[in-house]
């Protein structure tokens, strides 16, 4: 080769330079960016994997809190039903108990009217059976004895009471 031009020597010491440049890269150079390349591909795909899991979690999430609004939309429903049907039954336990109340009240307004017209019937009674007497005692007194004046005044108080029942 030495008829070519070329040195075994410089050839030999080249090719060295070559192996140790080439192992330094390879050591410090292409080992530390594989390495980082590595960690980084490990990153991706730990953070793709955490992604997966939070979108699992997240629909999960979703689904729980559809699951929950749900359920407290219907408790929401039944307690709402619930205060309407308590509010119509004392709706209508007030309505029956002013209706009681109502009937006591006519009731008793009643039986104090009755009792008023019973009295006043009885005074009307007097005041007319002491008129009564007074009047046959004036119209009587010159015409008939004491006796028959006592005898008829009784009968027409008796007669007057008697009609007035």
């Amino acid at each position: 080769m030495e008829n070519l031009g070329v040195s075994w020597s410089a050839l030999i010491f080249q090719a060295i330079n070559f192996g140790i440049v080439v192992w330094i890269l390879q050591k410090f150079l292409l080992g530390p960016v594989q390495k980082m390349l590595a960690d980084r591909k490990a990153k991706i795909d730990q953070s793709m994997k955490d992604a997966e899991t939070i979108e699992k979690r997240l629909v999960d999430v979703e689904k729980e809190v559809t699951k929950t609004l749900n359920e407290t939309s219907k408790k929401a429903d039944k307690i709402l039903a619930e205060a309407k049907k308590a509010g119509q039954e004392l709706k209508a336990q007030l309505k029956a108990d002013a209706e009681v109340e109502a009937a006591k009240i006519v009731d008793k307004a009643k039986t104090n009217m009755a009792e008023e017209e019973a009295q006043m019937m009885k005074q009307v009674e007097s005041n007319i059976a002491g008129l009564v007497q007074r009047v046959t005692e004036e119209v009587l007194a010159d015409y008939l004895t004491d006796k028959d004046r006592d005898r008829i005044t009784g009968q027409a108080i008796k007669h007057v009471s008697q009609t007035l029942q």
